[in-house]
C-alpha cells in the first residue's frame, strides 16, 4: 500500500509498538528467566485482486480517507499487482518463556 500512497497506515494503533518481536523479550524477562523468539515463516500468494481491495478497505487505518477520491485508480493498482501473482509476507512468531 505504501507504493500506492506512502501516507497509508492500515492500522490506527500499531499493537507491535506496545508488545512485539522487537520489545516483547525485554517485557517478558521481568516475569520469566528464559525467553526466546521462534520465527514463523509464512506468506500468501494472491492472484485475485478483489479480496485484497476488500481487506485494505476494511482495516482500521487512514486508507479510506486517502483512497476515497482515487478508488478506481487504487483498484487498478491492486489488479496490476496481483495479475501475475503477489506474494504477501508477514513477520510473525511466538515467544517461548520459561520460569
Amino acid at each position: 500500500m505504501k507504493e500506492f500512497d506512502d501516507r497509508i497506515e492500515l492500522s490506527a494503533d500499531r499493537l507491535y509498538d506496545h508488545f512485539g518481536k522487537e520489545n516483547g523479550k525485554k517485557q517478558l524477562q521481568k516475569y520469566f528467566s528464559d525467553v526466546s523468539w521462534l520465527q514463523y515463516d509464512d506468506s500468501l500468494y494472491v492472484t485475485d485482486y478483489e479480496p485484497v481491495v476488500e481487506y485494505v478497505l476494511s482495516c482500521h487505518g487512514n486508507q479510506n480517507r486517502l483512497i476515497v477520491d482515487r478508488h478506481k485508480e487504487f483498484v487498478a493498482f491492486v489488479k496490476e499487482k496481483t495479475d501475475k501473482g503477489l506474494r504477501i509476507t508477514k513477520d510473525a512468531g511466538v515467544f517461548i518463556a520459561k520460569r
